[in-house]
């Protein structure tokens, strides 16, 4: 059952920008559920809906991923990353307004927090991932990920290769691939782990996200040159066959584009 409660919001206006309007705007939010928001049509103004202390993900500066059993979205605000780390563990309530391009997804309005109130501005630009409908894998081989080791005679046969990678475990751990400890995500595979080479800020969402649920990496990567002699050291001992790039990730039945 779906409830409704009038959410006030006091604002102080910009004279400037709004000349002559100030006091006090009544906003409806509809409290409801991930799914209902989705797909049960359920009408509220200004396609305005309140959640009871959803499930946050992962989250990168201005985006989030929510996840209500099998459903994924995406929740977008300035600031938010910062914001739901300082509720983390808590009890709390998101206003959100829905929207719909460049796919569904959902503005944070406000979050509360026991007598708090949270106000989450529009973000600039779009951080939202990029969604990709009928996305074609065509380009990406499929590769034999068992046969690989970290050897360069085992991965000459993937140099300049796009390929897929189907449920690879993902780690986040300390590597000294180039001579200098850095902090690095690593797809893993039967005999071999593979460096993501400079993820980006998608990149890293996702993964992420795919960590803290504890789900494999499936999507589409590509191997660069043969690694250099430099490097056969620490890949024999480490077991490291080189660097991948990650170009594509699937998560939840959605393609989403990191390139």
């Amino acid at each position: 059952m779906s409830k409704f409660f009038a959410f006030s919001l006091i604002i102080v206006f910009a004279v400037v920008v709004f000349a002559g309007c100030s006091g006090e705007l009544e906003e409806t939010y509809t409290q409801v559920s991930l799914n209902e928001a989705n797909f049960s049509g359920i009408k509220s103004p200004g396609f305005k809906f309140s959640f009871d202390t959803p499930t946050f993900v992962a989250s990168k500066a201005n985006a989030a991923v929510v996840r209500e059993g099998n459903l994924l979205d995406f929740f977008v605000g300035d600031g938010l990353k910062n914001a739901l780390e300082g509720i983390e563990g808590k009890k709390f309530s998101v206003g959100v307004t829905k929207r719909f391009t460049p796919f569904i997804h959902y503005k944070v309005d406000f979050i509360v927090v026991g007598q708090d109130t949270i106000y989450i501005e529009t973000p600039d630009g779009n951080p939202l991932p990029n969604l990709v409908k009928g996305f074609d894998e065509s380009p990406y081989e499929d590769v034999d990920t068992d046969e690989l080791s970290y050897s360069t005679a085992s991965t000459k046969g993937i140099i300049d290769t796009k390929f897929k990678v189907d449920k690879a475990p993902i780690t986040y751990e300390e590597v000294n691939y180039d001579g200098e400890p850095v902090m690095a995500f690593l797809l893993n595979f039967k005999n071999v782990s593979f460096i993501v080479d400079s993820p980006n800020d998608d990149v890293v969402f996702m993964l992420e996200a795919l960590m803290n649920e504890n789900l494999y990496f499936n999507g589409g990567v590509s191997f660069g040159d043969r690694p250099s002699k430099a490097s056969r050291n620490y890949r024999r001992t480490n077991q490291v066959g080189g660097k991948l790039t990650v170009e594509y990730v699937e998560y939840a039945g959605k393609f989403i584009s990191t390139l």
